[in-house]
């Protein structure tokens, strides 16, 4: 089998160029709010195969590691990347988005005087 840091490089390859790891339910569970994400973001968005409820996931190893006086935080970052899906930026959509956020913007600061 391969060695351990032949494995990790591998890892690593996986995550050149990924700006955003997909986590959480909804995230996992829709594919429309990750190509969302990555339109408006410009960003490459992937789904790890091994993070179903990512987040519950990533707050249980870092509750871990506290627990164990944080001797081991810097291997933290070494579990492998198993890529299920991937979402790139649609850059037909790029001027989108600005469009949508300026629209956003001045519905909330139509509305935002019924709050005060």
């Amino acid at each position: 089998g391969a060695s351990k840091s032949e494995n990790q490089k591998k890892s690593q390859n996986k995550l050149e160029g990924v700006n955003i790891i997909a986590s959480g339910n909804a995230l996992e569970r829709n594919m429309l709010w990750r190509q969302m994400l990555s339109d408006c973001t410009g960003k490459r968005v992937v789904k790890d195969g091994d993070a179903h409820e990512g987040t519950s996931r990533g707050v249980a190893i870092l509750i871990s590691h506290a627990i164990d006086d944080n001797r081991h935080l810097g291997k933290m970052n070494r579990e492998e990347l198993v890529v299920e899906e991937e979402q790139v930026p649609n850059l037909r959509l790029k001027s989108y988005w600005p469009k949508q956020k300026e629209r956003q913007d001045n519905a909330i600061q139509c509305l935002s005087p019924m709050w005060k």
